[in-house]
């Protein structure tokens, strides 16, 4: 039996490495080539480029499956895929719709679109969804964080945006909303004032471990803006709101608990 020499052999295998490699790189290519090829023909609304996580690579994001022609909304599907491979998909079936500009007034898009707006925080990138405004409750807001090489969908809940600020000046963006209508079910005309139920704005801040609920924000924005009873909503809870034309801080309306 010849026997081959360790610089023959080391070579070889080198050569079966490179081979492998290119198989898979071919394969990842072709697969990536497919999806666009049939995105393109069906349901591929949108393709934008970005470097989310950093690397020097740009990312793809692909806005897919718009609703039925007449139907409400832009796109049921996100998907994003890292240059790393790794692949997210998120889906909403009541639809996103078009950026809410009112709530990101004075605040930069990182990506050429108004379906998705990309906010920067820091080093650290947050994709956030519109859902469509139906008259019953507020608009769905989605927000999609990254975390390593992981996308993960860090709030997604009916919520109105009042603003996108940094509230406390901690260089941390916070944002400011209600996840509850509140219900006009009385006026007070010597007030100029309706009375409603009591429906707390909640603040969500932008922590480089991710988006959560600032319960201390939250609290102090409605004790300077509104009225804190907790951040739970109360139907039950009579709140004392300007007229339209009128501007004043909300209040509880002790005299009307009385009259019950």
């Amino acid at each position: 039996m010849q026997k081959i020499s360790r610089p023959i052999l080391s070579l070889y295998l080198l050569l079966v490495a490179c081979n492998t490699k290119t198989n898979i790189d071919e394969s990842t290519k072709t697969k990536n080539e497919n999806f666009l090829e049939q995105a393109e023909r069906t349901d591929f609304i949108e393709k934008l480029s970005i470097d989310l996580n950093l690397d020097g690579l740009d990312d793809s994001i692909y806005l897919q499956s718009p609703p039925v022609i007449g139907d409400p909304g832009q796109f049921e599907k996100i998907r994003i895929q890292l240059s790393n491979g790794a692949d997210f998909e998120f889906s909403n079936t009541e639809y996103w719709d078009w950026i809410d500009s009112t709530a990101t007034k004075g605040l930069k898009n990182q990506l050429p679109s108004q379906r998705i707006f990309c906010l920067k925080q820091n080093q650290d990138h947050h994709l956030l969804l519109f859902g469509y405004p139906y008259g019953c409750c507020y608009p769905r807001l989605s927000l999609i964080s990254l975390k390593g090489d992981s996308l993960y969908l860090a709030y997604d809940q009916d919520f109105n945006i009042e603003a996108i600020s940094d509230l406390n000046k901690d260089g941390i963006l916070d944002i400011i909303g209600r996840e509850n209508f509140y219900e006009i079910y009385g006026e007070l005309d010597s007030l100029n004032a309706n009375i409603g139920s009591y429906a707390p704005f909640k603040v969500i801040s932008l922590k480089e471990e991710g988006p959560q609920l600032n319960e201390a924000l939250s609290k102090s924005y409605n004790q300077e803006h509104y009225v804190y009873l907790g951040l739970e909503p109360d139907p039950n809870m009579p709140i004392a709101y300007p007229k339209k034309g009128f501007d004043f801080r909300p209040f509880i309306f002790i005299e009307y608990l009385k009259d019950e």
